[in-house]
């Protein structure tokens, strides 16, 4: 008679989700200085954008884009924002500077991290990522104002011969046709 004894390893599995105290979802201006505060608290947090590169969202915006607020008004808690007084900072050196202040302040960002969705459970939010799933006491939504184009249902209605186009979508005036333009909207 043979007896067969089965052993079993269990590896310790990683759980499906991680909780955290707050997930900032967004890594720009307001996402960053969320960051630094709760980081002066001692909190646990984390940062998720979904960019490449901390500033992404600023250098994908058109060629010729410059702030519209002096220097001296666009730096971030804790750090000044590099440019002389007075001066109108292009958006390469807002990437920059924002790229540089999550680095100076050691900010816990996640990049290429997508959030597909995010549900409130009870006393806490499930957050579902492209990369796993987290769980938190407190969500910050940071993904400013416009991270999707809204292109009116009439702009199906005109003449296909005429170009159009989302300033999304815009770099400089090569991106055009030969031509008059209209520009539609006073916003980006």
């Amino acid at each position: 008679m043979v007896i067969y004894i089965l052993i079993l390893f269990f590896k310790e599995m990683e759980p499906e989700t991680n909780h955290l105290n707050t997930v900032i979802i967004g890594g720009g201006q307001a996402g960053l200085a969320v960051g630094y505060f709760l980081k002066s608290m001692n909190r646990e947090f984390i940062i998720l954008d979904e960019n490449i590169r901390i500033g992404d969202s600023w250098r994908k915006r058109w060629d010729s884009l410059k702030l519209f607020t002096p220097s001296q008004h666009d730096g971030l808690p804790g750090m000044p924002f590099p440019e002389l007084k007075g001066s109108f900072p292009g958006k390469n050196e807002m990437a920059d500077y924002l790229e540089h202040y999550a680095s100076e302040f050691s900010l816990p960002v996640q990049l290429n991290v997508k959030v597909n969705a995010l549900h409130s459970r009870n006393n806490h939010y499930e957050i579902e990522t492209s990369v796993r799933k987290l769980t938190s006491d407190n969500v910050v939504i940071a993904t400013g104002t416009n991270p999707f184009p809204k292109i009116p249902a009439i702009s199906a209605d005109i003449n296909p011969e005429i170009f159009q186009i989302h300033s999304s979508l815009y770099s400089n005036p090569e991106t055009l046709p030969p031509g008059d333009v209209l520009v539609v909207g006073a916003a980006t």
